[in-house]
């Protein structure tokens, strides 16, 4: 059995049916995942793209780690074959595809619940019972056992951070490292790049997660990932909670007062040049106001590297100090430089911080902006505010669309980040 187990059941379920081969049936993943993996091209098939990362010898790994690995001095038995680490590995993404957090829905009659799911005949034909899949699972491991590291001295941070390291990223180095390794191999970014927070759903018991209710998953594990304008990320690190470094490398300070955050920043970022094709580009990388600051900016110019990202307003509290923002005319824009970077507020309808070293303070550029339809009969300040902003100075009247004039950094940070 391989990774067909994924589509097998669309293969069977579609054979009824002659698609005429002039007619593209449309599809999404998220309607329906199986049309539209089948759908794909083969060079660019989910599939395909998925054996780059899982390769045969990825799979032997795999299954060399989990024959390996013992619970009270017991290993799995029967042993588990390259077949079966396959069948599991599609289950898994069959389950998560359909959210399903009861294995046990697999297996006999459970799947056939679900919308457009797979009846469960298929997943019994691939040789995998559901006591076998439970005991399989127990000793899954997608790397070698990694020791425990002890603490001596609590107030000691570098033991603190192997300690984490081994409670959270050693469980699973070698396919952490291998990930990123074939994701810098086989995609080249574009010149345009953004650090951004990724929270990874966890809900078991770990001193090293976050919890973030903004978020879509607001508690888990916190990434830092390095993406750029198409949404591929590139490279990624591992933020634990209460461990103010990063957990793979020892804590290295590149300038006075360089944050835990700022120094996760510059690894993403050299991390990036390690590859000898990308070395010689430049890069403009662009973030949130959790990572900005002058110091990082400051420091990233120094190496040649352009930055671009919002701030707080209590972080640079002496602009500030100095204009009074709800007094400014709209789309006014007050700019100051701090150590070679622009910190500029824009005034719209609220004030937006940005500070950039790759900008000039007069870049401008006309958008069409459209209102929104909520703003139109709403009774808030920010409704109120955008009917003044549409409405037209000869007429009177309320208009839903109108070019405005706006700095540049405005528009390549929305595009960008």
């Amino acid at each position: 059995m391989s990774w067909k187990l994924l589509i097998q059941y669309h293969r069977n379920r579609t054979s009824k049916v002659c698609w005429p081969k002039n007619v593209v049936r449309k599809c999404s993943l998220k309607a329906d995942p199986y049309t539209w993996l089948l759908h794909q091209s083969p060079a660019t098939s989910v599939l395909s793209i998925f054996k780059k990362y899982f390769s045969d010898q990825v799979i032997c790994d795999i299954v060399k780690f989990t024959n390996d690995y013992k619970i009270d001095g017991k290993s799995l038995n029967p042993s588990l074959r390259k077949g079966e680490a396959k069948v599991l590995i599609g289950v898994l993404i069959l389950f998560g595809v359909y959210q399903i957090s009861d294995k046990k829905l697999g297996w006999p009659n459970g799947l056939h619940k679900l919308q457009g799911a797979p009846t469960p005949h298929l997943i019994e034909e691939s040789g995998m019972s559901r006591h076998r899949f439970q005991d399989v699972l127990r000793f899954f491991r997608v790397s070698k056992e990694y020791p425990v590291f002890n603490v001596v001295d609590r107030n000691d941070t570098e033991q603190k951070r192997k300690y984490a390291y081994s409670r959270t990223v050693g469980k699973i180095e070698y396919i952490w490292h291998h990930v990123r390794k074939t994701s810098k191999l086989i995609y080249k970014p574009s010149s345009n790049v953004s650090v951004d927070e990724v929270m990874v759903r966890f809900g078991g018991r770990s001193a090293y997660t976050f919890l973030m209710r903004q978020k879509p998953d607001p508690r888990g594990y916190k990434v830092f990932a390095l993406a750029d304008s198409n949404g591929f990320i590139s490279s990624f690190h591992l933020a634990a909670a209460g461990i103010k470094s990063n957990l793979e490398f020892p804590r290295q300070d590149y300038y006075d007062g360089c944050t835990s955050t700022a120094e996760g920043v510059i690894w993403l970022i050299n991390d990036l040049l390690s590859k000898p094709s990308l070395r010689k580009r430049v890069f403009r990388v662009f973030m949130d106001n959790f990572f900005s600051s002058t110091k990082l900016f400051s420091y990233l110019r120094s190496q040649g590297i352009g930055a671009c990202g919002t701030f707080r307003s209590n972080y640079y509290g002496r602009l500030d100090k100095e204009v009074d923002v709800r007094k400014l005319p709209v789309h006014s824009v007050v700019s100051r430089n701090e150590d070679g970077v622009l910190c500029t507020i824009w005034r719209d309808v609220n004030a937006v911080h940005i500070m950039t070293t790759i900008h000039e303070a007069d870049e401008k550029c006309t958008m069409r902006k459209h209102l929104p339809s909520s703003a139109l009969h709403g009774r808030g300040f920010i409704a109120s505010g955008l009917r003044m902003l549409f409405t037209n100075e000869v007429t009177g009247r309320v208009s839903r669309e109108k070019d405005i004039t706006v700095p540049k950094w405005i528009l390549e940070y929305n595009e960008y980040m």
